[in-house]
């Protein structure tokens, strides 16, 4: 007798063959990725089931830092992102390196927040079970492979996020060297801009930006994002914490993690006269936009 079989549905009265575990997995497994959505560590997800995003946060390199106790800082990251759910986060795009994605899945896996990982081009190189990465990473100052990571994007339907790197001016051209290759510019934005380099990003290009926000001065990111949506370019930003370094986490004695932007910028946001829906879009709609894969074909794994 296969007692398994009695016992896995795990409800009273169930038939043999009524696998409650199996069934479970097979709707995870019939998630139509024909359709828009986005892919996160663990798998796609609808759009509008993200929620509010931080939209470029270096998770990885956190990860890779010393930790208090241990070779690396993943313990002491599991605490402070649940603290960043609490605050009210739901979704975090994570700026990845191929080397540091060992550490973000394995936190993924850890944590409430769903990770969307964007990752450089050699990371999709791996055919042995290549992770779950929701979009393509670009460096301007590697530019001269920009047309073969066009190709990946355009191949597998990525989002393409291009970090500055304090090269605003190359991002910038890249851009829109990208948008000329078929890539869509809804789904192409850039991160690490100031905000007087972002304010020209999106006067000069169909791009969108992400923009962190200095903790030690807040108000003054906010009136300069108020002004940019006052002009009209509400629609192509997001928001992230800018913390690079674990010295400004709360699990390392800091003054406050990721989570500070959500529990403290829409307020300050709408003080300054933006309205609700658009501190929705800054924090919702926007990096869902950013983040989504219009759909996926069989063509698409070749």
């Amino acid at each position: 007798m296969n007692r398994r079989n009695e016992l896995d549905s795990g409800w009273v009265g169930a038939d043999p063959d009524d696998d409650l575990d199996r069934q479970l997995l097979e709707e995870d497994d019939a998630f139509d990725r024909s359709q828009p959505h986005i892919l996160t560590a663990l798998g796609p997800v609808e759009p509008g089931a993200l929620g509010p995003t931080l939209a470029s946060e270096v998770i990885g390199r956190l990860a890779s830092s010393p930790g208090r106790n241990a070779p690396d800082a993943r313990h002491e990251l599991i605490a402070e992102l649940e603290d960043v759910y609490a605050s009210g986060v739901r979704g975090i795009a994570v700026e990845c390196a191929a080397g540091e994605l060992g550490r973000v899945l394995w936190l993924a896996g850890r944590v409430q927040p769903n990770m969307v990982l964007l990752a450089p081009p050699d990371a999709f190189d791996n055919a042995a079970s290549p992770p779950e990465l929701g979009g393509l990473l670009i460096d301007p100052l590697q530019a001269s492979g920009a047309m073969e990571s066009a190709t990946v994007a355009l191949r597998r339907g990525l989002p393409v996020r291009i970090t500055a790197n304090g090269e605003p001016m190359s991002a910038i051209a890249l851009a829109k060297a990208l948008a000329a290759e078929g890539i869509p510019e809804a789904v192409i934005s850039i991160s690490g801009l100031d905000c007087a380099d972002a304010a020209i990003a999106l006067a000069s290009c169909g791009a969108s930006v992400t923009l962190s926000i200095d903790s030690a001065n807040p108000e003054r990111d906010v009136r300069t994002i108020s002004a940019l949506a006052a002009a009209g370019h509400g629609g192509r930003i997001a928001i992230a914490s800018g913390i690079s370094d674990c010295g400004a986490l709360l699990a390392f004695g800091g003054d406050h993690g990721p989570g500070w932007v959500m529990a403290t910028v829409p307020l300050l946001l709408m003080d300054a006269g933006v309205d609700a829906l658009a501190v929705r879009a800054l924090f919702i709609d926007n990096p869902a936009n950013m983040l989504t894969i219009a759909g996926e074909t069989a063509a698409n794994h070749d």
